[in-house]
Formats: C-alpha cells, structure tokens, sequence
C-alpha cells in the first residue's frame, strides 16, 4: 500500500496578478511630537549651540527611530533644560527602538496659532497618526473667570459681569466677581475663544482632516492630537476646580495631565519654572503617551491594562501641580516647603472620577492591588459624541486613508450607464462597491494579522444619481466599532452553591 506522504524536499509556486492588491501599507504607528520653546526664550534658546541647533533649525522637522538616532541630533540634556530628553527617553524606553517618530520645536510666541503641527504632517507627506504637543501656554486663567462684555444672551446685569455656565453666559454678582474662586476657559464671547490652545489644536486636527459633519476637499492627513499644557499658571490650584472640558466639541484633541512622582521629574519641573516670569508648567507624560499610541493598534485604548503599564518610566504618579510654591529670585529658585504636586494615590476613585475623568481629562493613574503599576485614566477626547476617545478617532481615520486609496485610481474611470436614467448600471455600482468593502476587509485589521479593528461595515451607493449630470457619486460607509470593557461591576456574597 502506497505510503500517504511524498519524498521531503523544498518546493515552490509561482503566483501571478499579485501586484494589485487591497493592502495598503498602515501608518498608524507613526507619531510626532512637537515642542513649544516659548518658556525658556524661543528656539534658539531652547537648542544651544550644539547639534541640535543645526538639526532642529527654523523649526526643521527630524525623524528619530532610536535612542541613537536622538543622541546623533543632538538631543541631550542642554536642549531646552532636558525636557525633549526626558520625554523622548520615555518613548523609546516604552515603546522601543523601530519606531517611527517626527520631533521638532517650535516657538509659540510666534507661531500662536501652532502651524507647526500642519507643517510637520505636510513635511512628513500626511503619514502620521498621532502628534503629541508640549506648551507652556495653559488651557485657562484665572484672571478672566468673569470679562466686562456686552449681554451676549438676553440675560440682565446691573454691572456687565458675566461667567460662563455651560456653553451660556448668566449675569455674575459683585461677590462672585471679587470671590473668583472658580477656573473657567478663557472666554470672552459664548463660544471658546480663539486663543485658547485647546481650540488652536482642533482647528489644526480640522485643516489636516477635516471637520466632523462637513465635506472635506483640502484635508486628506488626518490626526488626532494628544496635548501637555498647565491648566493655569497659577502656584496653587485646586485639583476639584479644573475647568470641565466636556461642554466643548473637540474630538480630535485629548488633554493628557500627570507626570512621575519622582526627585527627577521635581527636579526638571524646578528648572522649568526657573524662568525669568516663573511659568508654572508640569514636565508631563507626552513622551508616554506617544509611546502607547505607537504600540497600540488603530482600535485599541492606551488605558488597556494588561498592555500599558508605565511602571518602566513611572512607578508612581501625581498630577504635578497642587502647590507649587518656590522661593528665592531667577536663576537659584527652590521648593518651597509647603510645595506640594497631588500625588494620585491620596484620591479616592470617586474624586479621580468626579474631579478628572468626568471633566474630560486622561491622566496617570494606578488600580489598587497593582503595585509598581502606573496607567493613563482613559484615552478620552474631548468630545461627547461618536468620536469620544482616540482609539474611535485613529479607526475612521484609518479608513479613511483606506477608503480613499482605494478610490483614488478610479477617478475619471468611464462606466456603463442606464441610457434611460442616466444613472450608473447595476453592475457598475456593484463593482465600485465591492472595491470599498474589499479595501475596508483587507486593511481594517491589525497589522500583520486578521484580527479584525472593527465590528462591522455597511457600504451604500444611494440611487437616484445622475452621473451624466456632474460627474459625481455619493458613497456612504459606516463602522461598528469595537466595545471596551472600561468597568466591570461585580456582585459577590455567601451562598449555598450546591443547592
């Protein structure tokens, strides 16, 4: 009886027609991280005289793939008092060497409207994912809680003060006006001021990507924008009075706060403040944060526990800012010894929730029963819509570049039409459909595997269109992201079990 195996050797096929195909190579692990050197003076202040100064001059974008490649640009600790260093060491601490990472520097005393966000996504050809921004400037201020302006809203008050509730002004009392013990956006009209960095950084996300709701034509290079910015320089500020970011529409920005709890960090975060004004700022955690999104696919949360523990980088945290009271002049200041950085294990789950989390910030913060673990909180954006957190917002941009590719080589294609509607046939509509679905099959799965980034698609071509009339065909897709198990909620007891 013949044996049901054949004589061992290596053997190999050829296969034609694979040169088109569906794939189309993933970015989603490109990041770029942009840092502000209006603190220390500018950017030739900030880069020295050394390498750096030549790497990174006129705001050069640079791509750094490794701790070598950092130390070749010249990035050490004399660049901006080792700020960029720190963060770039954690990156390539978490994330490794490999990975594909755009740094530059930029001066937002002269750039205010941060164009070098665009400037970096053009210069890098509309591949990256994800930007991380370093400011100094905060997202709010204390000094304009209550603005002198016009009634914008019906409401009466006898002596023109107005604050900000919700996304509404009501009239503010003398006593509230001279108690100003709340934090608030900036604001001097109803809507976010257009000098607030938050709103700076979604209008940026907007002209690269487009904006949610309205047809995009210029902006084919989308992102999503993860930001380091003090809340308000201020010495003190009061964890429980953060401004709530929720009421605002931002959904292609996150607002990252925490930084290691660590001599290091105080020590960086000293030198920073060590200013000529005393800016107020936190050293962070953007270099992290950079790190995960490199790591995690389109579809996965930087808070996913079993994947991101920073304990590498940080092995306990704080929110940086509390009391930060220094003394002595310019040049020789030190901690005062009531300074004090909110360190995130003297809060309760209910305060980190309530105070934090529910006002639409990510932080770093740790699990109990967890030791030597650090996580960021979530990976919210601030938006309360479809687009509520980064990992939802990198999925539709991922298939969009999918989409989008796949469409590109049939533009000013030719195609049958009905002769008695002047619609495209059946079998045309059929065939530009497919070509959707294949490209949304083949690439929305996690690079080099087939698991799949999201639950579901549905692809339509509406009817009724008139091809012959403007050349033009409307496609709809939509997702069915993937679910997060963010809490589990757990009934236990005593029982008789083998009842």
């Amino acid at each position: 009886m013949a044996s049901k195996t054949n004589l061992g050797g290596v053997f190999l096929t050829d296969l034609d027609n694979q040169i088109t195909s569906d794939v189309v190579a993933s970015t989603e692990a490109v990041g770029g991280i942009i840092f502000d050197t209006a603190l220390v003076g500018g950017l030739a202040t900030a880069l020295g005289a050394g390498t750096a100064a030549t790497t990174f001059a006129n705001g050069n974008i640079v791509e750094l793939n490794s701790i070598d490649d950092m130390k070749a640009a010249g990035i050490d600790e004399t660049v901006m008092l080792g700020l960029p260093k720190k963060h770039l060491d954690d990156f390539f601490t978490l994330a490794g060497n490999g990975h594909r990472l755009f740094v530059s520097f930029m001066d937002s005393t002269n750039d205010a409207d941060f164009t070098a966000v665009e400037k970096m996504q053009v210069a890098a050809g509309g591949i990256i994912d994800h930007i991380g921004v370093w400011t100094s400037k905060p997202i709010s201020a204390r000094e304009d809680v209550y603005t002198k302006v016009a009634n914008p809203t019906g409401n009466p008050s006898t002596n023109g003060y107005y604050k900000l509730s919700g996304t509404s002004y009501v009239a503010a009392s003398e006593t509230e006006v001279a108690a100003n013990t709340d934090y608030y956006l900036k604001s001097t009209a109803l809507a976010v001021p257009d000098d607030n960095v938050l709103k700076k950084l979604e209008l940026q996300a907007e002209v690269l990507g487009g904006k949610c709701g309205v047809t995009n034509y210029d902006g084919n290079a989308p992102v999503v924008i993860v930001l380091n910015a003090p809340i308000a320089d201020e010495v003190e500020i009061d964890y429980t009075e953060l401004p709530d970011l929720t009421a605002y529409d931002f959904p292609k920005v996150a607002m990252m706060i925490g930084q290691s709890a660590s001599s290091a960090t105080h020590a960086l975060q000293l030198k920073l403040i060590d200013q000529t004004n005393a800016t107020f700022v936190q050293v962070g955690n953007i270099g992290a944060a950079l790190a995960c999104l490199a790591v995690a696919t389109a579809n996965e949360s930087i808070a996913h526990v079993a994947h991101f523990n920073l304990a590498n980088v940080t092995t306990t945290a704080e929110l940086g800012f509390g009391n930060l009271v220094v003394t002595g002049t310019a040049g020789a200041r030190a901690w005062g010894a009531a300074a004090a950085y909110t360190n995130i294990n003297t809060l309760s789950y209910q305060k980190r929730n309530q105070y934090l989390h529910k006002k639409g910030y990510c932080f770093l913060t740790t699990y109990d029963g967890l030791e030597n673990a650090v996580f960021f909180s979530s990976d919210q954006t601030l938006s309360q819509g479809d687009y509520c957190k980064i990992s939802r917002v990198r999925v539709i941009n991922k298939s969009r570049r999918v989409v989008r590719r796949a469409l590109l080589p049939y533009v000013h294609d030719d195609w049958d039409v009905n002769a008695a509607t002047g619609e495209l046939s059946q079998v045309s509509l059929s065939i530009i459909q497919d070509i959707v679905v294949r490209a949304l099959n083949a690439n929305m799965v996690e690079p080099g595997t087939n698991n799949a980034q999201i639950s579901g698609k549905k692809v339509n071509i509406p009817a009724g269109q008139s091809i012959l009339t403007d050349d033009a065909l409307n496609i709809t897709y939509a997702l069915t992201p993937r679910g997060e198990t963010g809490i589990f909620n757990v009934t236990e007891g005593f029982a008789l079990t083998n009842a």
